[in-house]
């Protein structure tokens, strides 16, 4: 939202001089960065985004002690 509001701004005040130009890839940066941190979470598979799949319980201590 910051993003979409620098570059608003720039367009408004800055954009017919082309003036302050370090505005544009900055408004740039802030306005694409969360969409894309929220595509990457969801799409993750980290189980916190878009799956509700539960992991299988762990075997049972008697699987994974070896006797001697």
């Amino acid at each position: 939202m910051a993003g979409a509001a620098l570059l608003a701004w720039w367009a408004v005040a800055f954009h017919p001089s082309y003036k302050q130009l370090w505005m544009v890839p900055l408004g740039l940066v802030l306005a694409c960065t969360p969409p894309i941190v929220c595509i990457a979470l969801r799409l993750s598979g980290d189980g916190r985004g878009g799956s509700s799949r539960v992991p299988p319980p762990p075997p049972p201590l008697v699987a994974v002690v070896v006797h001697k």
